[in-house]
């Protein structure tokens, strides 16, 4: 039984403007808070394979293995920077020209037929065979874009449970991948979009200009490798760390010179 001198209080409205204001304000914080990601593979022999770096606006890929070259790319100007470490030297390249360069075959294809064109009919042929024989002595051949495939059952690597991939260029073996689904390394979708799109650029490029070294996993599912084994090369993914990671990161050295773009296609 209640005591008689006790009374139920009563409960005020509930104030749905200030609940919208407290909801939109923690949505904010969550948005603002979110971590910047940081993926770092090792060689399975030991030492920094290569790294990359995802911001809501930059993603660094700084590879240690081969050329000492940095790839950057800025999402909100959409821009792409080449450094090269060894000669000291970068390129800066918007979407359009890289787009530019990805087709630059067709371009070039596209402007010999119209010049051919003007000739008499009789001498089209002997001048396309001409034309194609000096094109083909400047531009590296082009390659096929490679295949990925999944194979047989999951497996354990390096602390991750993963899905074994195979990766084919002309139906012959390129490279061995392992691969996790890139939530589970605490990487967002905004972040994972940006990876995504510049690995489809990458990977137009590298065929473009004959490169076999292009990572892209879109016909698969949105997948990270956890492991790779391409180009005689075996790392792994070492670590994942979700800490700020300083502008300075993403910038160019001073004392670096700016190159010009690759060919005078664009």
């Amino acid at each position: 039984m209640r005591p008689k001198n006790l009374t139920t209080p009563k409960l005020k409205p509930l104030n749905l403007g200030i609940c919208i204001s407290l909801a939109t304000a923690l949505l904010s914080f969550s948005a603002a808070s979110k971590a910047d990601t940081t993926l770092i593979y090792h060689h399975t022999t030991g030492g920094e394979a290569n790294r990359i770096l995802i911001t809501p606006e930059w993603i660094k890929i700084a590879n240690k293995t081969q050329a000492n070259v940095d790839v950057l790319f800025n999402q909100s100007q959409q821009t792409y920077t080449l450094i090269n470490h060894d000669e000291r030297s970068y390129t800066l390249m918007t979407h359009t020209e890289i787009e530019k360069l990805a087709n630059a075959s067709q371009q070039i294809d596209d402007v010999l037929e119209k010049q051919l064109a003007k000739l008499p009919a009789d001498q089209q042929e002997k001048m396309r065979a001409m034309m194609q024989g000096i094109v083909n002595s400047v531009l590296p051949k082009a390659t096929s874009i490679p295949q990925y495939s999944k194979t047989g059952k999951m497996q354990k690597l390096y602390g991750y449970t993963c899905q074994p991939v195979k990766r084919t260029v002309e139906g012959k073996a390129s490279g061995e991948f392992c691969v996790v689904n890139y939530a589970q390394l605490d990487i967002s979708q905004v972040e994972y979009s940006m990876m995504a799109g510049l690995m489809n650029t990458i990977e137009k490029l590298a065929s473009q200009f004959g490169q076999d070294q292009s990572v892209n996993f879109a016909t698969i599912g949105q997948v990270v490798p956890v492991y790779y084994n391409m180009a005689n090369a075996k790392s792994y993914l070492a670590e994942v760390t979700n800490s700020d990671i300083k502008p300075a990161e993403f910038s160019v050295p001073k004392t670096y010179k700016k190159s010009a773009l690759p060919l005078n296609l664009l």
